[in-house]
């Protein structure tokens, strides 16, 4: 994903930022899955003076040590769903 972060140059003090208006303008290449609570820090660093957006840029294959650990979890959360199931069934 691209994102960008615009505030007003008072609270972004970095030197190497782009202007935009009276505005400062962050922008970044960052993975979806560390996004996940951006806008909220976003607001919390800022004051709520920030406002933020992403679009997405490309597609990336995942590594295959994450592939790995993300199906592990995947199979160890439908083994979980399925003895739940049974132990439901016995319980009727």
């Amino acid at each position: 994903m691209t994102s960008s972060v615009i505030c007003p140059p008072a609270v972004l003090k970095l030197p190497r930022t782009a202007q935009r208006g009276n505005a400062r303008v962050i922008t970044a290449t960052v993975p979806l899955s560390e996004l996940s609570a951006y806008s909220t820090a976003i607001r919390s660093l800022t004051a709520g003076r920030a406002s933020y957006y992403m679009e997405p840029s490309h597609y990336q294959e995942l590594p295959g040590s994450l592939a790995a650990k993300l199906l592990k979890i995947r199979h160890n959360r439908v083994k979980s769903a399925k003895i739940n199931r049974l132990k439901k069934a016995n319980y009727k």
